[in-house]
């Protein structure tokens, strides 16, 4: 996981998505866009706006075909790591929503708040937790 200022995005969305995403986060500032639904914003890129997760402590999450970066636009969000040595496979990789879930111990978290993100790469375990009501973040995902 790489975390980094939103100055920083640009060196993971890459010069041919930044536009867009930038115009993404203005729209969800705001409130332009729905909570809860996937948009598709590129072939390559799509992204959904949260206000809360669906925390379980020791379930985790990792990806196949897209990169995951967790933006914070609003409140804080937790991001915690597993131990992808030690985890276990509870779900199956499901293509459709591409994430296979495991059951893991935690190993590293990082709290972000306003304006900074996560770049969290394939294969990676991780889950988050907003713990605030007033929290709102953006996850792109990037192939």
């Amino acid at each position: 996981m790489i975390l980094d200022a939103l100055p920083g995005l640009k060196n993971y969305v890459g010069s041919k998505y930044i536009d867009s995403v930038l115009l993404f986060i203005d729209k969800v500032n705001a409130n332009e866009v729905a909570i809860g639904e996937w948009i598709k914003i590129k072939d390559d890129l799509k992204a959904i706006v949260l206000c809360k997760s669906g925390y379980i402590d020791g379930v985790f999450e990792a990806h196949t075909e897209f990169n995951d970066i967790h933006i914070v636009v609003d409140g804080s969000d937790t991001i915690y790591l597993g131990d992808k040595l030690s985890a276990s496979i509870t779900k199956p990789y499901d293509e459709n929503g591409d994430y296979t879930l495991y059951s893991s111990k935690v190993i590293s978290s990082c709290k972000m708040y306003k304006n900074t993100f996560a770049f969290i790469p394939k294969e990676e375990i991780h889950t988050n937790q907003i713990e605030d009501e007033f929290s709102k973040k953006i996850v792109l995902k990037i192939k």
